[in-house]
Parts: C-alpha cells; sequence; structure tokens
C-alpha cells in the first residue's frame, strides 16, 4: 500500500471532456490562479497578479515541480529537491531535503531559500503551515484537473522563476502535438480501456482525473470513467464485467511477469483475446507535467490504435 498511496500523492485530478486548448493568457495569473494555487507567499502586484523575482535559491517538494524546473532551465537556482525527485537523472544529485509526506523542515530552513514550491498533490496542509510559522517563503499549487490546468501551472511556475517566455514556447509546441493526435483518432473506432495504477488492490482512475482526460484524447473509453472517486479501487468482477478491449499496467516499481500474466487467466476478456495487455512506466502517465502528459498520451495512442497512427 505504501507505494499506491504514493502514487496517488503525485497525481493530480482531472474532468473527463477533452481540454480547451488554449495558452493561458497574463491575465489569468490574477486573482483565480492564487485562489487555486492555494497557500502561498509570494511577491504579488496591487491587483493581485503574481510577478517574477530573482529567487536563487529554490527549493522543490515535488517530483513534477523538479521537472518543469529542469525544463525551465533554472537547475543552478535549484539547491534541493525531495527523495523522490528523480528525473532527469541530475535531479539525483540534489541536496535531499525528506519526503514527499515528511519533507526534513529543519534542513529546508538551514538551506536558507528564497522561495519553496510544494503541491497539495504531494504535501498536506498541516506541513505547509509549519513551514509557514517557520517564516519559509512558500508558494504551494494545487492538484491539477486537465491540461489547462497542467500548462496553467507551467506558467505560473516559470513566471515566478523569470522564464514565461519559454515556457509559452515550449507549450505552443506541445498544444501543437496534442491537436495533431486529436485530429488523427477522432474519427477511429473508440477503444474501451482499462488502466490498472494498483494490483492489490485493484485501482484505476475515474472521470475527475487528466488520466482519464488523457484515455478520451488517445481515443480511448475509461471503462471507469462514471466514477465521482477520482482513483477509485475497483473488484475484479467489475473489470471482467465491462470486458476492456484494452488493459494497461501503469503500477509503480517494476512490473513483475506474475502481474503481466494475471489477466492471461481470463480468457473471456477482450483484451486477452486480442493480447492487447501493456505494460507503461507510471512515472509517465502520473506526472502532471505538459512533457510527461504528451509522452503518455502518445503511448497510450499507440496501444490503442498501433504505432503507425501517429506516423502517418
Amino acid at each position: 500500500m505504501g507505494i499506491v498511496l504514493f502514487l496517488l500523492l503525485v497525481l493530480g485530478c482531472s474532468p473527463s471532456p477533452p481540454p480547451t486548448l488554449k495558452s493561458p493568457t497574463l491575465q489569468s495569473f490574477g486573482d483565480g490562479a492564487l485562489r487555486r494555487a492555494g497557500t502561498h507567499q509570494v511577491t504579488q502586484s496591487p491587483k493581485g497578479q503574481i510577478t517574477a523575482s530573482p529567487y536563487c535559491r529554490i527549493i522543490s517538494l515535488a517530483p513534477s515541480i523538479t521537472e518543469e524546473l529542469y525544463l525551465l532551465g533554472v537547475e543552478e537556482k535549484t539547491i534541493a529537491v525531495t527523495n523522490y525527485c528523480d528525473y532527469p537523472p541530475q535531479a539525483k544529485k540534489k541536496e535531499k531535503v525528506g519526503t514527499l509526506l515528511e519533507p526534513n523542515i529543519e534542513k529546508i530552513i538551514s538551506l536558507k531559500p528564497d522561495i519553496v514550491f510544494a503541491s497539495l498533490a504531494a504535501q498536506d496542509r498541516n506541513t505547509i503551515n509549519r513551514l509557514e510559522k517557520m517564516g519559509i517563503n512558500i508558494f504551494t499549487f494545487g492538484e491539477v484537473k486537465n491540461f489547462e490546468d497542467i500548462s496553467h501551472d507551467f506558467l505560473l511556475l516559470a513566471r515566478m522563476v523569470g522564464e514565461e517566455v519559454k515556457a509559452r514556447k515550449f507549450l505552443s509546441g506541445k498544444e501543437k502535438e496534442i491537436k495533431l493526435i486529436k485530429q488523427k483518432v477522432e474519427k477511429l473506432p473508440k477503444v474501451k480501456v482499462f488502466l490498472e495504477l494498483g494490483a492489490k488492490p485493484l485501482m484505476t482512475a475515474g472521470r475527475n482525473t487528466f488520466i482519464n482526460e488523457i484515455v478520451n484524447l488517445a481515443g480511448g473509453v475509461n471503462i471507469f470513467r462514471e466514477s465521482k472517486i477520482e482513483y477509485p479501487r475497483v473488484s475484479l468482477e467489475e473489470v471482467i464485467q465491462r470486458n476492456p478491449e484494452v488493459i494497461i499496467l501503469a503500477t509503480m516499481g517494476e512490473i513483475t511477469e506474475q502481474e503481466k500474466d494475471f489477466w492471461q487467466k481470463y480468457k473471456n476478456l477482450e483484451a486477452v483475446k486480442r493480447n492487447q495487455i501493456y505494460t507503461l512506466d507510471a512515472n509517465i502517465i502520473c506526472r502532471p507535467t505538459p512533457v510527461r502528459y504528451v509522452e503518455g498520451l502518445k503511448k497510450i495512442t499507440e496501444f490503442l490504435h498501433s504505432e503507425e497512427v501517429l506516423t502517418k
């Protein structure tokens, strides 16, 4: 359960409809951005808009934030990360400040950061409040609900570290990739998908997750899309009854041959009949960054429709 708990901590959440592929404007970084971001102590203009500051000592408390700091080219200013921040590989060499649930507050204080970036998908409010009470300058991002939210937060982060132009150019490219995939699959038959996020117990993504959104964009139909619970536990009987045509195993850690073979005994499942059981690195699908989102979308599109769809 520890691995599953970690998985849930790094996940965001999203609605099921396809995203509106619009880059947030400067005006979108006003009061709404501050409300959605949650707890914060950052420089603001009189209108409540977040302004860039010359942060030279940054600490990241979430793997997705660490990845984005590297994407923005401010890794030299990033002085410390959590034990789980393992990508890109260079991040492993950074000073460590504990785990997601239990960051080492004393260590953080001793490093004298200009700002700490946290996430409500990784830290609880008690931890955030403790850091604030210690006088730490902290900005906490909320849980993301779709690609639009992921883009919004990426631009917000970029603006705070002075790399907004770079972020906008980067996102423009990712949005074009998403649109192209959507165009290629929108006329193809929909495919019923079970995406396994945990094996014991069985867990998956419901409708209020950006993972469900990715499945939709890839031309799939999540067989648990109606679940109001973001990451529900489901029964084997429910999966069999819904009879997915494709099963994707995306559990944390190395997937064993035993896990791969588990579904083979259920010969009546369409996914088994079609030999459509795939494995996917959970980090690709579970870390809400623009890069991971598009990478996950491409992978799932290949699983559902073949690699040729993307190369046409």
